[in-house]
């Protein structure tokens, strides 16, 4: 183990934004083109998410779920879901809907309930009536379940406007996720990038390769990226456990956590920690060190972490400064125009506002 005193140095650079399976504008708008991308079509399947392999159609729906809400579930099978937390009582639901527009939608035992809505676009007696995606409300919880559409030729994703407090949990094999202001935050992506801005309470991350950056979090934070970079700013959690499995992991801490523990298995590891004293373990197992934080093993705030041969610092934020997040992405409704009957998007969900002094 090499200790060593951080000399004066430039901040780092931050890692670009990450190109994941949605492909972010220079201007931080996500767009939803890749939803009716012209390869798209019938759907097959490869681990759980959606494969495409000719043109599908895209029909939009909204609403707003009447009964009062305090936590929201939603599960999709490779598509994005946006959830933002705002001052309205009621939940505000967006669908963006994919279908195969030579499906037939049969009655029977197996087949899936009919909404009855004509897709964006289409009129008329040739005009399908498509499955309605679940929504359910129970004991004051949301469930929005989307996995079910696999075998019909179809699949969705979602924007949410949820009342402020509501805790949320999101799967979404493989899709993207956006969550905002909410209070606690589940998220399971199952391989897609997960953004989160001002988050108010705590937030589990389970990425699967997928990115996570977090900018203002007041909860406590568990991820496991299992080889995803974590990138986190503003951080006021009084726990914190970070295990990467090969990613980076960079966290600025606005507030001392009682306890820190970061594993990177390879990755780097740049902690920039208020300055007060730690008791503090550190391997980087060779690997180059620099810690600049005071430490005593009576320390009441614990840091452990290793980096398995990435290179390791602890410093004030004077010493580690972490450069601004890029912009975070945003669902738009900024779909391609199509031909004959769409494709259609939903309305544009802004990017979440990054915390004051981001």
């Amino acid at each position: 183990m090499q200790s060593l005193t951080a000399p004066p140095q430039a901040p780092p650079e931050r890692p670009a934004a990450p190109r994941g399976r949605w492909i972010w504008r220079v201007s931080g708008v996500a767009t939803v083109a890749a939803l009716t991308a012209a390869s798209a079509a019938i759907i097959t399947h490869n681990d759980g998410v959606p494969q495409f392999a000719g043109p599908m159609s895209v029909a939009t729906r909204s609403l707003t779920v009447p009964q009062p809400v305090t936590g929201v579930r939603v599960l999709t099978s490779g598509l994005p879901v946006q959830v933002n937390a705002g001052p309205g009582k009621r939940v505000q639901v967006t669908e963006a809907f994919l279908y195969d527009p030579n499906a037939t939608w049969q009655s029977g035992p197996n087949a899936p309930a009919q909404s009855g809505a004509e897709p964006a676009g289409q009129s008329g007696p040739q005009a399908p009536a498509l499955p309605a995606v679940p929504v359910a409300v129970s004991d004051h919880l949301l469930t929005i379940n989307a996995t079910s559409c696999d075998t019909d030729a179809c699949a969705a994703g979602f924007a949410l406007t949820v009342p402020l407090g509501t805790r949320v949990s999101v799967s979404t094999g493989g899709g993207d996720v956006i969550v905002s202001d909410t209070a606690g935050t589940t998220v399971d992506s199952g391989g897609g990038n997960v953004y989160a801005a001002g988050l108010r309470g705590p937030l589990s991350a389970v990425t699967e390769n997928g990115t996570l950056m977090v900018n203002g979090l007041a909860g406590s934070l568990y991820a496991d990226t299992s080889g995803g970079s974590v990138d986190g700013n503003r951080l006021a959690t009084s726990t914190a456990t970070v295990i990467t499995g090969g990613g980076d992991a960079w966290l600025g801490f606005t507030a001392a956590p009682a306890t820190l523990t970061a594993s990177t298995d390879g990755g780097d590891a740049l902690l920039a920690m208020p300055p007060v004293p730690y008791a503090l373990t550190a391997d980087s197992d060779g690997a180059v060190q620099v810690i600049a934080v005071a430490t005593s093993p009576a320390a009441r705030h614990s840091i452990t972490v290793t980096t398995a041969g990435g290179p390791l610092q602890v410093e004030p934020p004077t010493a580690a400064t972490l450069p601004p997040l890029p912009p975070f992405p945003s669902l738009s409704s900024e779909l391609p125009v199509g031909k004959g009957d769409g494709p259609w998007g939903p309305p544009d969900m802004p990017a979440p506002p990054l915390p004051p002094g981001s």
